[in-house]
């Protein structure tokens, strides 16, 4: 394929990263595909698209050159089961694009796949996280047929670390490229660094509750939590928020705009991970180019954390959490190093303008 490629990225919840009016929670698979698609337009080679839900907006609006491109409502109804597709249908046959490139898996994904098919289009679908590459999400929901066969219909699959790729070998028998996650990285200049940072969706698998027992047991320092609320996890922001109203020594946060949470990161002492399992969670990224270490619990994506020097991992033992946070916290030079070595790593491996290079190498081999 000669002169212009069209890449229509298809993230469904990403609007308010465009626009931080709207409401709507997104996570990092949002983000991922924000960020490449915000580097991507910069080459003149690339028209670039962006297909996201139906939440009010304009059929087509235009944020710094990428064409946002209303689809489907994400309401829970019977019109979303019946009209969602043809509805996600009918915007790609206007946009008409020559590259598809989805990430996290929905219903909508072996849509995509299926559009790829009739209309001979290439069709790229990037793993969000460890069950991606496993088969949970074929066994445990409605439309893991959809995902099955986005999943083995797919020109090519990228993953964000090694170990994704090798569980999408051995689970689903695909080759698949490493993709890393990408931010703009700058230097960073010396900051007092104040808190101690969490930052999650509030969902049971994250376990927030374990960051609130940390909280308990260093009540000389500052804990501030960012959990935006889930609309099926009421109950537990609710207990949550509950208990942290109890301690003098946190501070809950439902919400901060994308634009406006490299802030905290750059203020925080450390950055703490408790969830049971991930892909490779953005906010490790944050804090590293913000030289701010990583404290995890169970999850240590590559094994970077203990690789390049980034923090400490627990080995998914609360107690080697608790002296993990004590020696970051009273090691002086531990925590120094550690701090350089965070931004040297995501300096190296997740520079945007260097990832950008490794998919457009895809794009152009798949458009040839």
């Amino acid at each position: 394929m000669d002169g212009i490629v069209k890449v229509c990225f298809v993230s469904i919840r990403a609007y308010p990263l465009f626009d931080p009016k709207c409401r709507l929670n997104h996570g990092g698979a949002e983000v991922d595909l924000y960020n490449y698609a915000q580097e991507l337009v910069k080459d003149k080679k690339y028209i670039v698209s962006f297909m996201v839900a139906d939440v009010g907006q304009d059929l087509i609006e235009q944020y710094n050159g990428i064409k946002l491109i209303k689809s489907f409502s994400l309401k829970k109804n019977i019109k979303k089961i019946f009209f969602g597709p043809i509805l996600l249908h009918l915007a790609l046959k206007r946009e008409d694009p020559d590259i598809i490139i989805s990430e996290a898996a929905g219903f909508e994904t072996g849509i995509l796949c299926l559009y790829s098919r009739i209309y001979r289009k290439k069709f790229i679908y990037r793993t969000a996280h460890i069950n991606d590459c496993n088969k949970m999400r074929i066994k445990s929901k409605w439309w893991g047929f959809s995902y099955a066969y986005a999943l083995h219909g797919s020109d090519l699959i990228l993953t964000q670390t090694t170990e994704q790729k090798r569980l999408i070998k051995e689970n689903h028998n695909k080759f698949a490229i490493v993709l890393k996650n990408a931010y703009n990285i700058q230097n960073v200049h010396e900051t007092k660094k104040e808190y101690i940072l969490w930052v999650s969706r509030c969902v049971y698998w994250k376990r927030p509750e374990i960051f609130l027992k940390l909280a308990r047991e260093f009540l000389k320092e500052k804990f501030i939590m960012i959990m935006p609320k889930t609309r099926t996890h009421r109950s537990l922001w609710n207990a949550i928020s509950a208990e942290g109203k109890k301690l003098d020594n946190l501070e809950l946060i439902e919400k901060v705009p994308f634009k406006e949470i490299n802030e905290y990161f750059k203020r925080a002492k450390l950055y703490v991970n408790t969830s049971k399992y991930e892909g490779f969670p953005n906010t490790f990224i944050q804090a590293a180019m913000n030289k701010t270490p990583v404290l995890s619990l169970s999850v240590n994506p590559d094994s970077f954390i203990t690789n390049h020097g980034c923090g400490l991992y627990s080995n998914n033992e609360y107690g080697n959490l608790v002296q993990n946070l004590q020696r970051l916290l009273e090691d002086h030079n531990f925590y120094t190093a550690c701090s350089n070595k965070s931004f040297e790593y995501a300096l190296k491996h997740h520079d945007l303008k260097k990832i950008i290079e490794e998919l457009k190498e895809v794009i152009l081999k798949l458009a040839d």
